[in-house]
């Protein structure tokens, strides 16, 4: 038995809806992005990241992850944001870690100041 949960059952799910009406492939889509897991969390460095996973993942079995670094100086990325690509890695059953960068807009004006003199250095 595989360790890993990681299937393309849903974007087969996906295809065979996209040949029905519009509004069938966007009530599921809707519902599919509405229980999407996602969580903020602080890493040992202090960087900060989000991580995302479809909320059906068995959890006792391992999942493939992909890292994304998302923001950047004087940029943001919002978890909520509709983005094609999360989507369609999500739906392929990976978990996703977002990355911010240091000083990423959202964490006020004494995040972005500490860059001054260190871009290139302390964001990444």
């Amino acid at each position: 038995m595989s360790e890993s949960n990681l299937d393309v059952l849903l974007i087969e799910k996906v295809d065979l809806l996209k040949q029905q009406s519009d509004a069938v492939f966007s009530e599921f889509l809707k519902h599919e992005v509405d229980n999407f897991l996602n969580e903020t969390i602080t890493l040992e460095n202090g960087a900060e990241a989000f991580f995302m996973r479809c909320a059906g993942l068995d959890q006792l079995k391992l999942h493939p992850m992909v890292v994304l670094i998302h923001g950047g100086p004087f940029m943001a990325s919002p978890k909520h944001a509709f983005l094609a690509q999360r989507i369609y890695l999500l739906l392929q059953g990976y978990c996703l870690l977002i990355v911010n960068y240091r000083g990423s807009t959202g964490y006020g004006k004494k995040s972005m100041d500490a860059l001054l003199g260190c871009i290139g250095d302390f964001d990444v």
